[in-house]
């Protein structure tokens, strides 16, 4: 309902207004042009709302205001693994978090003697990395690695930590996640 000038601006024809409660997505007049010139906007609206699925029903997520959620799925880097890659490597630094959207993951720890324990496993709608994302110069307390073929949702330090910012309720559920794997910040 706008008359675009090509920069973005324009004139709105006529007021819209919901006679029912509903969500929108409102898209930048840039980003919009750009799928109405080469892009198939289709596919990105399936992929997005895709996206929107897997985080809100990710436990870490689940009942977050769809804002957060909408800003988050900006963000996330879909990546795939075969059974036996390794997504963290218990050790090094870390700078990304991993959101599982299907497949599982076995979390390992290195005992003292260089052998690695199976602590648990981990599935579709659950999140791994959170510590070397959250605590910047922390070294990862665990080797995560395929058990199955894995798609997951990559988040960046600098990503969460811009989604992060000011949402105490969301600092308070990474903080509890931490803390039920007994991990201390």
């Amino acid at each position: 309902a706008l008359l675009g000038n090509g920069n973005g601006t324009g004139t709105r024809r006529a007021p819209i207004r919901a006679k029912t409660p509903l969500v929108c997505l409102r898209i930048p007049a840039d980003v919009f042009r750009d799928f109405v010139v080469g892009e198939d906007l289709v596919q990105y609206f399936e992929q997005f709302w895709t996206r929107v699925g897997v985080l809100k029903q990710t436990k870490l997520f689940v009942g977050c205001p769809h804002e957060i959620i909408e800003k988050l799925v900006r963000c996330v880097v879909p990546r795939a693994f075969a059974p036996g890659d390794v997504l963290i490597q218990q050790g090094t630094i870390g700078g990304e978090l991993f959101v599982i959207k299907d497949g599982e993951v076995e979390v390992l720890r290195e005992r003292d003697d260089g052998a690695e324990v199976l602590t648990t496993l981990r599935g579709a709608g659950e999140v791994v990395g959170e510590y070397g994302v959250l605590v910047p110069g922390g070294r990862r307390t665990a080797t995560v690695r395929a058990k199955t073929s894995v798609t997951a949702y990559v988040l960046t330090r600098g990503d969460l930590q811009a989604v992060l910012d000011g949402q105490l309720p969301l600092e308070l559920r990474f903080q509890a996640m931490l803390a039920s794997r007994g991990i201390t910040t």
